[in-house]
């Protein structure tokens, strides 16, 4: 409260009081700054007792964004009493490691280096594969997910690998190892005249006449 004497040359006076009311304002939280990588989304939550307007003209509690690259997010809360506060965020954006590439070496496939590695046949996540080379065991559609240090990833395109496999005939011939990859041992007990090894998508891979 305050007070005001006026005084006139008479030595005559007068009062007046005044009431100043303060509002107690709001406090603004924008949450704390978010971590994503490249290409996702994030949700913000402000938080203050009033209502919420962003710099994003969104006027909602909670926003979703998708920054491409780092940014800086506001919030402005202001209560019943026209009482405002504000609030910042920032949004850090990780890039994503470079897409891998599977080469085959031998019997194995293989990528390049990276922190982590899961490896997929056909879509569906290999157990146990997370090095930077694998060992297929059957025919399909390989690829390999790389993780950097941030925990962003990036799949590979696909490689198609064949499985080499023959049937049996256990009356004249043992083969072996069946099926095979690299190597294989054919005993007959009879001669054999031609030798031909046909991969799974029926392109002759050899062919010889033993001596």
């Amino acid at each position: 409260t305050y007070s005001v004497v006026v005084s006139d040359e008479n030595n005559c006076s007068d009062t007046d009081d005044v009431e100043v009311f303060v509002n107690e304002a709001p406090i603004a939280s924008a949450g704390p700054d978010q971590f994503i990588c490249e290409g996702e989304s994030v949700t913000l939550t402000a938080s203050g007792d009033g209502d919420y307007l962003w710099n994003t003209a969104e006027t909602e509690a909670s926003i979703t964004v998708s920054p491409a690259a780092t940014q800086a997010y506001s919030v402005t809360v202001t209560n019943s009493e026209n009482c405002s506060d504000a609030a910042d965020v920032t949004v850090f954006v990780n890039p994503l490691p470079t897409q891998p590439i599977i080469t085959a070496n031998g019997s194995a496939l293989e990528t390049g280096e990276a922190s982590s590695y899961q490896w997929y046949l056909d879509g569906n996540p290999i157990q146990d594969a997370t090095a930077a080379t694998y060992g297929p065991t059957a025919s399909g559609l390989y690829t390999v997910e790389v993780f950097d240090e941030n925990g962003c990833s990036s799949t590979s395109e696909p490689f198609e690998w064949f499985e080499v496999g023959v049937e049996e005939n256990v009356n004249e011939i043992v083969i072996a190892p069946n099926p095979f990859l690299e190597f294989l041992t054919v005993n007959a007990t009879g001669r054999i005249t031609l030798l031909e090894v046909v991969d799974a998508a029926g392109r002759t891979i050899m062919q010889m006449t033993p001596h």
